[in-house]
């Protein structure tokens, strides 16, 4: 079945898989490059790795708030894509043409924001594309191993189920230990702008969360760690209204779990409820243009904070840091979120030299930064670092407010 979006090549349903392919697509592979993607498609199906997602998604949606299953996730896809790619390079595949039209899909094609769809371009393109080339695949289980293998699977599933009916009373009363999704002490106080100096900060350690003049928005998307490409809908007071909370935990209490507690403290406080979902929405892709990045890589962690100055009509932004949250500073000059898209994975240091049409209104102390709104000089100066923003439609998570209150000050 062909369809003229332009999405990669994949295998939808369950009961009955169909392959979808996007018109134009014999045009764009040569006719061994399509060979080798249809292998990887038809993988798919053998495999019924559709059967697979969708039970994970089921799991998954019962029990959203278990962090193992945002791991589980990632690993799902990454395997299930390993395990197509060595099948195709068994079939006596030229490694070389498969990477390349792989490679090809990426260019043409966007890649399906869902794991219940089985594609060709999912999990870290890179190592895919290293290992590809390397010919790299593993040993076939013998017959005797395979039962070995559903043994021990067995055995981690019925292990712990006997353990628990032998020892209910014990793992109940252990269960009162186990860590709380909730604040030991927490206080939410409006705060007023020029009531007191600016201090607009977030400290989340040793099981203490402070929130310093935040915008609800600031909160709930600290709450939920939303990333880059991300938005959140919700009524005009989440940005004009700020809040300073402060909450305790235990002390070992780290900070996904705090994250977690501040979602329950919204919830309690705040009467907040939303759901999320995908669209897709015209966004930039930030990729690597023509002549490879200009930037240079340092041996450190992305620096939290940056250097900016203003000088004849050119604001300058001096950071260390990664691709993703250089993609998250950008839409700050833009009218659109921005994805990374460059597959760089290091930590850079450089400066964002932007010139400006007029000197840039910056917020009174204590107000929140909107952004500059549309600057069309942002794209040379991403140009200046060996960069591109390249206009498309992509995926964007939108979290949808459905309810929220103001709370009683305490």
């Amino acid at each position: 079945m062909s369809s003229s979006a332009r999405l990669e090549p994949g295998v939808f349903g369950i009961r009955k898989p169909v392959l979808l392919l996007p018109d134009g697509i014999t045009g764009r592979l040569t006719s061994l490059q399509l060979e080798a993607v249809l292998a990887h498609e038809l993988s798919h199906v053998r495999r019924r790795d559709n059967l697979t997602a969708t039970f994970y998604m089921a799991v998954e949606a019962i029990f959203w708030f278990h962090p193992l299953l945002w791991w589980i996730r990632e690993r799902l896809v990454e395997e299930r894509e390993r395990a197509c790619d060595e099948e195709v390079l068994r079939v006596a595949n030229d490694p070389r043409i498969y990477a390349e039209g792989i490679l090809k899909v990426c260019r043409f094609y966007l890649e399906s924001p869902l794991v219940c769809l089985s594609g060709v371009t999912g999990s870290n393109l890179k190592k895919r594309i290293e290992a590809i080339m390397a010919n790299r695949h593993a040993a076939r289980l013998s017959l005797s191993r395979r039962l070995l293998l559903a043994v021990a699977a067995i055995g981690a599933v019925a292990g712990p189920l006997a353990i628990g009916m032998l020892n209910a009373p014990t793992s109940r009363a252990q269960s009162q230990d186990a860590p709380r999704l909730e604040f030991d002490v927490a206080s939410i106080k409006p705060f007023k702008p020029g009531s007191q100096p600016e201090n607009r900060n977030i400290a989340a350690s040793h099981g203490t969360l402070m929130l310093r003049q935040q915008t609800l928005r600031e909160c709930i998307e600290w709450a939920y760690g939303l990333n880059e490409g991300s938005q959140l809908t919700g009524p005009a007071w989440l940005d004009s209204e700020q809040y300073d909370i402060s909450a305790r935990a235990p002390e070992a209490a780290g900070e996904d779990q705090l994250r977690l507690m501040l979602q329950a403290l919204l919830a309690e406080r705040f009467k907040l409820a939303l759901h999320r979902k995908t669209e897709q929405l015209p966004v930039y892709s930030l990729v690597v243009a023509k002549g490879g990045p200009k930037l240079h890589e340092v041996q450190q962690q992305p620096a939290m904070g940056l250097n900016m100055g203003f000088d004849s009509g050119v604001m300058t932004y001096g950071m260390a840091t990664n691709m993703p949250r250089l993609a998250a500073l950008l839409p700050m000059f833009l009218d659109r979120p921005v994805l990374d898209r460059t597959n760089l994975t290091g930590v850079y240091e450089f400066t964002l030299r932007v010139e400006m049409d007029a000197e840039p209104r910056l917020p009174e102390p204590g107000q929140v930064f909107m952004g500059f709104g549309m600057t069309p000089s942002i794209f040379a100066a991403v140009a200046e670092l060996g960069l591109k923003l390249a206009p498309e439609k992509g995926p964007v998570e939108i979290f949808v407010v459905d309810r929220i209150e103001r709370p009683t000050e305490n």
